[in-house]
């Protein structure tokens, strides 16, 4: 009667559907308490990309900019025959047995490989990159300045970030590059390794590969905090990576900055808006094809908007921690807003009382 009961697919769906709806009850009661915070940081946000609405077509064309590169970049890599030439090395390996040769034909296709990858990621970091120390800047100047919002706020931040910041944002795209195209090589090493049934090295490939993945995570969070002061201040990445950390220790801030309920919103936004226009796509065909092709439409231009989202509620954080009496200046209403949110959510986090607050 036990087997009969649990081999019923009903049964199993009735388990699995409340196990699902166990965890979103105990997610949503866990953040239930940043919801405030969130809610705070968001508005000022969406209030700074709100008057200077011209990033979003800005971010558009950066990431046009980036599918064709990646694009251009395949097929480039498929002409020249990288692959077919890893094969013919593969089989004339198989023909000699001189440790020489092998060691040669290794490191040349070592190289090729980091060449390539490495233009592929450089590359489409600078474009993200740009994006981000943009939408920063434009954020810092509806945080301190809000009578400079418009049009030209857009254009001169994007003006910095392609001229005077540009040389910033190279510099820490290509830190992001090296290890990532690392990483990719340490990967498929591993797996040619693993074919060849040589687990010793499988093995030693996998440890590379865990340690260059926790590198390249560290970049890729200091980067995205130094990237902040590079688009509000102009500051070079070193000197805006130090002063961001330093910031961040001073104010006591590190709970804030920890707090990942915006990213998750934001990432349910764009699985919303991907399903959204991918059943309008169905729904005008009628066809599976277009379901997907709308989705993954939706898919590229929601993360889009949603990334430049992201990167103003990270300048609104910073704008925050380094001056809060002149964001209170500018936008009175929401630094009150933030600041009682800040003081109920992190009360260990030590904030600033207005005349028109109590805290």
């Amino acid at each position: 009667a036990g087997i009969i009961f649990f081999s019923r697919p009903s049964i199993w769906t009735f388990l699995i559907a409340t196990f699902l709806i166990y965890i979103s009850i105990w997610y949503i009661t866990s953040v239930r308490i940043f919801i405030p915070f969130a809610s705070a940081n968001l508005q000022l946000a969406t209030d700074a990309l709100s008057y200077n609405s011209f990033i979003y077509l800005v971010s558009l064309i950066l990431g046009l900019c980036n599918f064709i590169w990646i694009a251009f970049w395949t097929y480039t890599v498929s002409g020249l025959g990288i692959f077919d030439q890893e094969v013919k090395d593969d089989n004339e390996k198989q023909q000699h047995n001189d440790d020489y040769y092998y060691s040669n034909v290794d490191v040349v296709l070592g190289v090729k490989f980091f060449a390539i990858l490495l233009s592929l990621y450089w590359t489409a970091n600078i474009f993200t990159n740009i994006t981000q120390t943009t939408t920063a800047g434009i954020t810092g100047i509806f945080c301190f300045d809000k009578h400079s919002c418009g049009f030209f706020a857009v254009h001169q931040s994007l003006l910095r970030s392609i001229t005077y910041s540009f040389g910033s944002i190279c510099f820490g795209s290509l830190l992001n590059a090296i290890v990532t195209a690392l990483r990719v090589m340490t990967r498929y090493a591993q797996e040619n390794a693993r074919n060849r049934d040589q687990n010793a090295m499988a093995l030693i490939y996998c440890l590379l590969q865990c340690i260059l993945s926790l590198l390249e995570d560290i970049i890729e969070y200091f980067n995205q905090w130094a990237y902040i002061f590079v688009g509000i201040y102009g500051t070079s990445y070193l000197e805006s990576g130090k002063n961001v950390l330093q910031l961040f220790k001073a104010r006591g801030v590190e709970a804030i900055i920890s707090n990942g309920l915006i990213s998750y919103v934001l990432m349910n936004v764009v699985i919303a808006s991907s399903l959204g226009c991918g059943l309008f796509g169905y729904i005008m065909d009628r066809t599976v094809g277009t379901f997907w092709i709308c989705f993954v439409i939706g898919l590229l231009v929601s993360s889009i908007m949603m990334y430049t989202v992201q990167g103003a509620v990270k300048a609104v954080i910073v704008c925050y921690a380094d001056h809060p009496s002149r964001l209170h200046e500018n936008h009175p209403e929401g630094t009150t807003r933030l600041t009682k949110a800040i003081s109920m959510v992190f009360p260990q986090v030590p904030v600033p009382v207005w005349n028109d607050m109590t805290v």
